[in-house]
């Protein structure tokens, strides 16, 4: 067809009879489309097919909130109710749960009001035992105290140019964050908050301006001692993941990989410094070596620098995960706080130096580490509940330690207790720090009861069998339930 000319075509005549008898059909079908129509229209409107009609209400449903996390902000528990009534029956409902067991003999226990202080329960209360990692407890109530919750560990770059035509050295200065990320810094995160990558980016901006593009990178971690591993620890546990040398730089806690039991590694500030060099050359700095550790020099520049998350979150990430290289490092950032060196005989020194000036009672309390790793450590329930209550009412910084703790049933180390029968009731109403050995098992924290009491409790129990451990733990869930 050219153009738009319309072709035409004849219509053929057609008798009247037939045209009635083809519109009589056009209407019957009309109508009964019509009137299946109406009838569908009629189910839809009662929910019986599928449609856009209904005769009920229309339901408004709220778009599902997504979760957001905010690192640093915090907000302070609410003051203790007075009101609320201290249960009386707990020695007898404890004792029912302890009666028989082969371990309560190597038990100390002890339940007190959060309030007034005031002892609801008690069994061999001021018997030291190996705590393991209810260490922790102390060690982040110390931390809280001695460093400024807000403040953050730095990670600096610094320059020091060469006057013999060899490569620029660039040093990458720990601060304390172990907790460093390969990649960019994540500011929702704790983990990762400060990233090498970012960091790279910074110092690489600041090379080109000068015209450098070819450096030596060596990690400087001159702010602890050279002793980096105490001597009760065993290395095998670096493999197994419980612990690696203690210096103030390294990516993933000295982790091999992000996930939380990997093992660690045997020099974690190497392993950061290259990691340092491989994010340097992506952003176009050719990088010649990575010496070993040395020291910044003085005078040398200073080119750029990441943040952890703020110290209070950071004491929050080793009390949920029981972290013990993170509880370390807090443990020499105390010491230094506190003009000590930052050694492994130090950092306990200054914990318990630290609570004491706090007014808290430390009564015999003996550590050789502040992470729990050392059998050595010595404290009663007692010296734990001292913490606890001082913690539960006090308007210091030492108030965000029991909000820090691991929540039972919901996540940290407690996100698979209290999920039986006979102690769901206290899912969700449990902030505790757990700790295990071959031969220990302890329960030490806050329940707060259905009538709004608050309570400080602590289970410890050493030198036990191994078909004793895991009863302990399930007489404790009951206990505290």
């Amino acid at each position: 067809m050219e153009g738009d000319q319309v072709p035409v075509v004849a219509v053929p005549k057609t008798d009247h009879k037939r045209r009635w008898r083809r519109c009589s059909g056009v209407v019957a079908g009309g109508v009964c489309a019509l009137i299946l129509a109406l009838v569908y229209a009629f189910l839809d409107a009662a929910d019986i097919a599928p449609g856009v009609l209904t005769l009920h209400e229309p339901v408004s449903v709220s778009p599902l909130v997504q979760p957001v996390a905010h690192a640093g902000e915090y907000q302070a528990p609410q003051p203790l109710s007075p009101d609320a009534p201290i249960p009386q029956t707990l020695p007898v409902e404890i004792d029912k749960i302890l009666k028989d067991k082969s371990f309560t003999d190597k038990l100390s226990a002890e339940v007190r009001d959060g309030l007034t202080g005031k002892v609801l329960y008690s069994r061999h209360p001021q018997e030291s035992t190996t705590p393991a990692s209810v260490t922790k407890i102390l060690t982040g109530a110390a931390g809280l105290l001695a460093l400024e919750p807000q403040s953050r560990f730095k990670t600096t770059a610094t320059l020091a140019t060469s006057t013999d035509n060899k490569p620029a050295r660039v040093f990458v200065v720990g601060g304390g964050d172990v907790l460093l990320s390969e990649g960019k810094s994540d500011p929702e995160a704790i983990m990762g908050h400060a990233g090498l990558a970012t960091l790279a980016a910074e110092v690489a901006a600041s090379l080109h301006k000068r015209g450098i593009d070819t450096v030596t990178i060596a990690p400087d971690i001159s702010r602890y001692t050279e002793k980096t591993f105490n001597d009760s620890w065993e290395r095998s546990d670096i493999a197994l993941g419980h612990i690696a040398p203690i210096v103030p730089l390294m990516v993933h806690a000295g982790q091999k990989n992000s996930s939380h039991y990997a093992p660690r590694v045997e020099n974690p500030a190497e392993v950061a410094a290259k990691a340092f060099a491989v994010a340097l050359e992506e952003e176009g700095i050719t990088v010649k070596a990575v010496a070993q550790a040395a020291p910044s020099p003085d005078g040398a520049e200073i080119l750029g620098h990441i943040e952890s998350a703020p110290v209070g979150d950071v004491i929050e990430y080793f009390l949920h995960h029981s972290d013990n290289v993170v509880a370390e490092t807090i443990g020499r950032e105390i010491a230094l706080a506190k003009g000590m060196p930052a050694t492994p005989e130090a950092a306990p020194k200054a914990v318990i130096g630290t609570l004491r000036e706090a007014g808290i009672n430390t009564g015999d309390i003996h550590l050789g580490d502040v992470s729990g790793l050392d059998y050595a450590n010595r404290i009663s329930a007692e010296d734990i509940t001292n913490v606890l209550s001082q913690a539960a009412h006090t308007d210091s910084s030492l108030a965000r330690l029991i909000p820090s703790l691991a929540v039972g049933g919901l996540f940290g180390t407690l996100d698979e207790h209290f999920d039986t029968h006979t102690t769901e009731a206290a899912a969700g109403r449990v902030h505790a720090k757990t700790g295990t050995l071959r031969s220990v098992k302890s329960l030490a924290g806050t329940v707060l009861t259905q009538d709004g009491r608050l309570l400080v409790f602590a289970f410890l129990a050493d030198d036990l069998e191994s078909e004793e451990v895991f009863p302990a733990q399930t007489a404790y869930d009951r206990a505290v339930a």
